[in-house]
Order: structure tokens, then C-alpha cells, then sequence
């Protein structure tokens, strides 16, 4: 198992740092400032070097206003071991990371490499919006673990931006009919494919699900995640060529994992329609934990935790629970954003964490 941790930070045009720097001396570390200070960006920083996009914005909206580039400079441990990372985006160059002066040829191969987990305020817009917000979030967490899925997810987004741009020729030629077959031939064993894993990974976390949100709320509660999809039933294939003339009238491809939905239920109930405004905030946290338990499992890395201005969101006996949690094993290198101090001196856990001030 190795243990990842961050040890210095360096941003250069990152969002709203013209250049600043940071270094982390202890496990755990508090990170404190008036709100718009940038403590969420600094965050975002550590994301960016992770997952190579911010965890809130477009690509642009990386760079600082009137600027042409952002950099963003890391050392990293894993281990006793100190890695060197740069991130370098300007475009229209695409974005380019660079380990100990290698630079990654593609994002596919680097992705992975350093994971993190941020936990934020807007993590119930996995609740409340529409399934391609929990499409995406699965997406992000298995292309980290599993390349075969990052490739068919990347082969499978291009023919099915293919085939809709053939749909969408109005009127539809006749000609046509051919190549959508060929579409469909490629296609239809990749639904399969992603589906299979996307099952896999709700199988997986469910367990994982259910143990962290007992131990965050502290009562008992059934909290479940499942997979919907058609795509594994064993007559997708006709269900897909049958949906030809509907996506001809409709200029789109209606059948696929890109329709699929992942489902949150609490006591057998839709948590987005019956949940509390507390339990869903403590259902996302418990996700995210149960994906940092399936990200260590399944990368042998500790990930690092970033718990971005949360505090007060929860209440006391949740905050408790939570840095109770993340404080002992499996967890490692945790960083806390807080804009009130007087938080500081409220949570006596917080005592001997290290603690960076941010100012102008």
C-alpha cells in the first residue's frame, strides 16, 4: 500500500493566484481565511493536479483573468519517496504533466496516478440534479482505477457523437442506413461493456455506502446505491436496432449507458424526494468516504481527502463524527478548508492540526 501525501505547492496564474506558494508539514491541515480568499482554489489546485480539471469550473476558468496560462508546481510523497509534478495548461496547447521530467503523452495514461477526493458544499447536486451529474461522477471514479474502462468510455463517447451527428441530418438520407449500422455494431458491445462495470461498481460500493453513512448519522438507517441500465439485459441488441427509426425522428441515439442513472435510496425511499436536507448532506459524505475506501482498495493508494468549507453545513454531531472518522485509519493526508475562526476554538479536534492562514 503506498501512502500519498502533498508536501509543497507552487501557483503560477492559477485561478486567482498570480503566484503564491504553500507548504504542508503534518497530516492534517487546516486551511483558514475570509471567504473569496482563494481556499477553495488551493483546493481545486490539488484536484487539478489529480484528475486534470477542476472539481468546480471549465478548463478557462483555471487560468487568472487577463492571462494566457496557469502552472501549478507540486512535490509529492509517496511513501519515503518525493515526487516532482508540474501541471501546465495554455491554450490551445492541451494540458501537459510532467513526473520527475516525464511528461505524460497522453492525460488517459497519467490519470490515477495521485488520487483525491474532495468533499464540498455542492456535492448533493449528485442528489438533486439529473443523471448525467451521477454518470459523470461514476465515470471520474473509474476511470481512475480501471484503463479498459477509460478507453471504451473515450471509444464509445466518439461514435456516439458520431452517430448523433449523422441523426441529425435533416432530411435523413438513405443512404445513410448503412453507416448507423456499422454504429451499431461498434457500439453495442461497449454498452455492454461499461454497463458491466458501472454494475460492478455500485455492487461494490454499496456495503461500503451503507457502513459510513450509519457511522456519520449514528442511528440505523438502509442507505443503497444501484445501477439502472437496460444495456445488460440479453436482448439489448434487439432493443437497440428496434430504436433506430426513434432516434431517426428524435435525431439522437435514445438507447445507451449514456441514458443510464445510478440510484440513491434511504430506507427504501428516493433520498431526493423524501430525504432531509440533512440526510442528504450526509449521504453525499458518506459516498464520497465509501469512494475513497473503493479508490485505496482498488489503486493500493491512500488517497488525500480535501474537505472544502463543510463545517458548516453539518451539525455538531456530524462535524464531530466526521473528524473523528478522518483522522484515524484508512484515512491519511487530510486538508480543511473554514472561513470562522471562531470554529477553531469551538472543535477542540482541530487543536493540533497545522494551520495556514491565507490573506491578501
Amino acid at each position: 500500500m503506498k501512502h500519498l501525501a502533498i508536501r509543497e505547492i507552487s501557483l503560477h496564474n492559477f485561478k486567482n493566484y498570480p503566484k503564491r506558494e504553500f507548504t504542508f508539514d503534518a497530516s492534517h491541515t487546516l486551511i483558514f481565511g475570509r471567504n473569496g480568499i482563494g481556499k477553495t482554489n488551493l483546493l481545486d489546485a490539488i484536484y487539478f493536479l489529480s484528475l486534470t480539471k477542476s472539481a468546480f469550473h471549465s478548463d478557462r476558468q483555471l487560468i487568472l483573468q487577463n492571462e494566457n496560462f496557469c502552472r501549478v508546481d507540486a512535490t509529492f510523497q509517496e511513501n519515503e519517496t518525493l515526487h516532482k509534478l508540474t501541471a501546465i495548461y495554455a491554450p490551445p496547447e492541451r494540458k501537459r504533466f510532467i513526473l520527475d521530467d516525464y511528461a505524460f503523452p497522453t492525460l488517459a495514461e497519467y490519470i490515477g496516478r495521485f488520487p483525491v477526493i474532495m468533499i464540498a458544499p455542492n456535492d448533493t447536486d449528485l442528489i438533486r440534479e439529473g443523471s448525467e451529474e451521477r454518470r459523470r461522477f461514476a465515470d471520474t471514479i473509474l476511470c481512475q482505477t480501471d484503463k479498459v474502462y477509460l478507453q471504451a468510455l473515450s471509444q464509445y463517447n466518439y461514435l456516439l457523437k458520431q452517430r448523433n451527428s449523422l441523426l441529425s441530418q435533416n432530411p435523413f438520407p438513405t443512404s445513410a442506413y448503412k453507416l448507423l449500422e456499422v454504429y451499431n455494431y461498434q457500439l453495442s458491445p461497449l454498452n455492454q461493456k461499461i454497463a458491466q462495470k458501472r454494475q460492478d461498481f455500485a455492487n461494490s460500493l454499496a456495503p461500503l455506502l451503507q457502513k459510513n453513512y450509519a457511522e456519520m448519522a449514528q442511528k440505523d438507517a438502509n442507505a443503497e446505491i444501484s445501477y439502472e441500465t437496460n444495456c445488460l439485459q440479453s436482448d439489448f441488441e434487439e432493443i437497440f436496432r428496434q430504436s433506430l427509426e426513434k432516434d431517426i425522428a428524435l435525431r439522437r441515439t435514445s438507447v445507451g449507458i449514456h441514458k443510464d442513472d445510478f440510484v440513491f435510496m434511504l430506507n427504501a425511499n428516493p433520498i431526493k424526494k423524501f430525504g432531509s436536507q440533512g440526510e442528504q448532506k450526509t449521504f453525499v459524505i458518506a459516498l464520497k468516504l465509501a469512494v475513497f475506501e473503493f479508490l485505496k482498495e482498488n489503486l493500493q493508494i491512500t488517497p488525500i481527502l480535501l474537505l472544502d468549507d463543510i463545517l458548516d453545513k453539518l451539525d455538531e454531531t456530524r462535524t464531530f463524527q466526521l473528524l473523528q472518522k478522518v483522522m484515524q485509519n484508512p484515512f491519511g493526508q487530510v486538508l480543511l478548508t473554514e472561513a470562522n475562526p471562531k470554529r477553531l476554538e469551538q472543535i477542540p479536534v482541530l487543536k493540533n492540526w497545522q494551520k495556514i492562514e491565507i490573506f491578501d
